[in-house]
């Protein structure tokens, strides 16, 4: 970003820029030029596909950690869905 004049502390800055006008219908020009600029060094940098692999395996390990939970949750989850399917009938 810096080598095109943008300067944010931390790679999601951008979107919280104080110039934009988040609930404005349509962005402006700038806000557009900037966006397309972030986009493109997030891509070059890896930094996209970098925080996708730090936050599957984030994710992963959650799953793997809670399975005990998760499974309980998904029986609960099918005997609701089954009662409600027959509540219909």
């Amino acid at each position: 970003m810096a080598d095109h004049g943008l300067h944010y502390a931390e790679p999601e800055a951008a979107i919280a820029d104080q110039r934009w006008h988040l609930d404005a219908p349509l962005p402006g020009v700038a806000e557009i030029a900037v966006a397309k600029t972030d986009v493109q060094c997030k891509t070059l940098s890896g930094f996209v596909a970098t925080w996708l692999n730090v936050e599957t395996e984030l994710q992963h390990r959650l799953i793997r950690n809670n399975s005990a939970v998760l499974g309980r949750i998904r029986t609960a989850k099918r005997s609701y869905l089954a009662n409600a399917s027959a509540a219909v009938r």
